[in-house]
């Protein structure tokens, strides 16, 4: 078994069930002699795990990226199970934290003016890169520090997306969608490239989720709130090679 989780629990030669006994009621040991048996590889992302902390005892929940891959000998009979694991736990924790804040940030849209800003005054410290796009023409009407560092050296406030960025046609498509459907959407993994002066262009993902929201039972806009998970992105790449 390879992985990157931080158990320590695991020594060479012993069975799964053995080491990480808690696993077992879970499912995981099915799984895997199902991958066994069949010799279909198994791919599991964001899927919860409870595992037994070695330093307190204590049964902690957990999320894992996984693959189960079937290891072939030569006439391609299944000799064993290669397990390559990613803990992501803090990356579902801390979207699970964002779906909240977007909520929050829907509700003090609908606030008057001085409680909106005192809202509004959280979200400066959020690690979470969040905005709202005012109809018409997607003016920006709030943006916070962590979105505003994807355009260094860019003023957002009071400008039109078309103005900040071109070419981002189909960005304004599918804002134009939510804003007459209401339905929300979510764009997992985009690349955002930013570059400061001086320095080499840097690469970073995001999930990205859009809404909208309303002002007096219309729509006045949408909100975009992204999760940078970079980290997550480039794991997933590993497994693949």
């Amino acid at each position: 078994m390879t992985t990157t989780t931080p158990s320590r629990r695991a020594a060479l030669g012993s069975a799964v069930a053995e080491a990480l006994p808690e696993v077992v009621a879970q499912g995981f040991i099915d799984l895997l002699d199902r991958v066994d048996t069949t010799g279909e590889p198994f791919i599991g992302n964001e899927i919860p795990i409870d595992l037994r902390n070695p330093s307190s005892g204590q049964v902690e929940p957990r999320y894992l990226d996984f693959v189960y891959q079937p290891l072939l000998d030569g006439q391609h009979s299944i000799q064993g199970v290669l397990v390559f694991a990613v803990e992501v736990t803090e990356q579902v924790v801390a979207r699970q934290q964002a779906e909240a804040l977007q909520a929050a940030v829907l509700a003090a849209v609908q606030r008057q003016q001085e409680d909106r800003e005192n809202v509004f005054q959280l979200f400066e410290q959020s690690p979470a890169v969040i905005c709202l796009l005012r109809e018409p023409n997607y003016r920006f009407d709030y943006v916070n520090p962590a979105y505003q560092s994807l355009f260094p050296g860019q003023t957002l406030p009071g400008r039109t997306l078309t103005e900040v960025q071109p070419a981002a046609t189909e960005l304004i498509a599918l804002l134009d969608d939510i804003s007459q459907t209401g339905v929300a959407r979510l764009q997992a993994g985009v690349p955002v490239t930013t570059q400061l002066a001086g320095q080499p262009a840097s690469t970073r993902y995001f999930d990205f989720t859009y809404q909208a929201y309303r002002e007096q039972q219309r729509i006045a806009g949408v909100s975009l709130f992204g999760l940078d998970v970079t980290a997550q992105v480039l794991a997933r790449g590993q497994c693949k090679t």
